[in-house]
């Protein structure tokens, strides 16, 4: 299920960590082209163990949605052989989309 419409526009971080979330965009914008070539080389660990890192990190940056296509990329890849390429294909597609689309700014009030 593609829920990106429901997904965030706008994150408020935590100014603890605010130095950090440029890092931690680059390196899922950075993940995008990781995760194509994984599919097309159908290495689905290498999509599993990019999911699991996801699932963490997002969350903990306040990108919940990362989160979300990181879990079901892991998911997914730890299927092996009946794992649904379209799924992988299409949660890409939604990471990326996200990553264009998102802002972000530092929560004053944390």
């Amino acid at each position: 299920m593609d829920t990106s419409s429901e997904s965030p526009r706008h994150v408020r971080v935590d100014p603890e960590i605010a130095d950090l979330v440029p890092f931690f965009l680059e390196s899922r914008e950075a993940e995008v082209p990781k995760l194509r070539q994984a599919l097309a080389d159908d290495d689905l660990v290498t999509i599993e163990d990019l999911g699991h890192g996801m699932k963490g990190m997002g969350s903990a940056f306040g990108f919940d949605p990362v989160s979300r296509i990181g879990i079901e990329l892991e998911r997914l890849g730890g299927e092996g052989e009946g794992a649904s390429r379209e799924e992988i294909a299409k949660l890409i597609d939604e990471l990326e989309a996200y990553l264009e689309r998102v802002e972000w700014s530092v929560d004053r009030e944390a």
